[in-house]
């Protein structure tokens, strides 16, 4: 839904020269991490590229970009932030 909605607002708020993005991180090195059950993290580490989960540094330094200085022509897209373990 997050995807749509992010296109729709593109398409509709584009031409006004809004700039509209979306990020869908994974689970990142927080202190929420431990509400996923341990089996679970495993499988996910073991899914991604780099076998580690995202710091909160990667992920709050692609919304920094994105709110600064992205390109405009950037518009409408979604940013997985996932390290493989979602492709879409």
């Amino acid at each position: 839904m997050k995807i749509n909605m992010t296109k729709s607002f593109a398409k509709l708020l584009g031409p006004r020269g809004v700039v509209i993005n979306a990020v869908a991180p994974g689970p990142a090195e927080t202190d929420l991490l431990h509400t996923i059950p341990e089996q679970r993290r495993t499988e996910i580490k073991n899914t991604v590229y780099t076998g580690r989960f995202a710091k909160p540094e990667e992920v709050a330094s692609t919304v920094f970009w994105l709110a600064t200085s992205c390109p405009e022509y950037i518009n409408g897209t979604c940013i997985d932030i996932n390290n493989g373990a979602f492709p879409r």
